[in-house]
This record gives structure tokens, C-alpha cells and sequence, in this order.
């Protein structure tokens, strides 16, 4: 499959998931996490779960301040959004698009960042 193809593959995916969200969550429900990683195990070889990557492989100097932040549930974590940050900054005139904002607190960051 050339990348073309991926990208008509994936544009077509994300236009059915706002279609049609619903359909989507049911079918995620009928894997579970050993069914999803034995999955990825079996299609894509990563026996041991999905590469990793150092954080300071990326940003040798890393060092970020993340604010605001509500300390609430449900949001994301102060590294997610320091790597967000980081990220944008790195890219000049970077565009970011973010499904669903919550409180806005990643949105946030990456602007004031």
C-alpha cells in the first residue's frame, strides 16, 4: 500500500468516526487489552509491547513548565503536556490540532509555550 493510499485510508476512517462515533466504541469494546496487544503483537511483531523512547533522546535539554494546570481527573498528565510544549516549539509557525479540549489546558500550553 503506498502512502497515498494510507492517507485515503485514514482520511476515510476519521470521516466515518464523525459519522458515526458510536459504531467505533462498540467495536473497541470487543477487544480487550491482552486481545488488542496480542494483536499488535501478531501483525506488527512488537512481542514486547510498542518501541520506546527516551524523552531526552528528543529534547536533550528538556525543560518545561506547564501552566495552567487544574491538578483535576480526567485531564492529561503535566508530562503530556511538557512534551506537547516542547514539540510545537520545535516546529517553526507549528499548527496544532486537538480533538475535544476539555478544560483546554493542553491548547493552553502549547499557545503560551
Amino acid at each position: 500500500m503506498t502512502n497515498r493510499e494510507k492517507i485515503v485510508k485514514l482520511a476515510r476512517t476519521f470521516k466515518a468516526m464523525c459519522k458515526h462515533p458510536v459504531r467505533f466504541v462498540e467495536f473497541s469494546v470487543g477487544f480487550g487489552d491482552s486481545d488488542m496487544r496480542d494483536h499488535v503483537s501478531r501483525k506488527y511483531g512488537f512481542g514486547n509491547g510498542l518501541p520506546q523512547l527516551d524523552l531526552l533522546d528528543l529534547f536533550p535539554e528538556f525543560k518545561e513548565s506547564v501552566t495552567p494546570y487544574a491538578f483535576l481527573e480526567g485531564g492529561s498528565s503535566t508530562i503530556d503536556l511538557a512534551l506537547l510544549k516542547a514539540l510545537a516549539r520545535r516546529y517553526e509557525r507549528c499548527r496544532y490540532f486537538e480533538i475535544g479540549s476539555w478544560r483546554g489546558e493542553s491548547l493552553a500550553n502549547v499557545v503560551i509555550g
